[in-house]
């Protein structure tokens, strides 16, 4: 018995320790931050499509996203989109996710995550055209 005493605690110590460390399973971890997002283009203009570029997410998940005005932009704060998309066998997936409002301009931040990963944050930007000399 005195030896199984010694395996139950070194087994209770290594499960502790790795749990500590990130390295258990994500549900009891926290969600991973290996996914990665980018934009198809960093800038955009009114009635253009945003495309959204996500990899590296848990395969076959379904992969939520928001795209929110930041300060300084004309809807500084605004949720303009929030939907969900699913990634493929790779965990990657191309997404148009919003097209450019005539009265949007600024930067935009976009978000992206799944039940397992959760992708840093990345933005793009929306140009006011110049008006037209009279």
């Amino acid at each position: 018995m005195h030896r199984y005493g010694r395996w139950l605690r070194a087994t209770t110590l290594l499960a502790v320790g790795m749990l500590l460390f990130g390295l258990g399973p994500p549900a009891l971890a926290g969600k991973r931050s290996e996914a990665k997002i980018k934009m198809e283009s960093p800038i955009y203009e009114a009635g253009e499509d945003v495309k959204l570029i996500g990899m590296r997410f848990t395969p076959h998940a379904h992969v939520h996203y928001e795209v929110t005005g930041m300060g300084g932009s004309c809807k500084d704060g605004v949720e303009v989109a929030d939907d969900r998309t699913r990634a493929n066998k790779h965990g990657n997936f191309e997404e148009v996710i919003y097209t450019v409002q005539s009265d949007d301009c600024g930067w935009y931040e976009v978000t992206a995550e799944d039940d397992e990963r959760e992708a840093p944050p990345t933005k793009f930007r929306v140009l006011v055209p110049e008006p037209e000399p009279s």
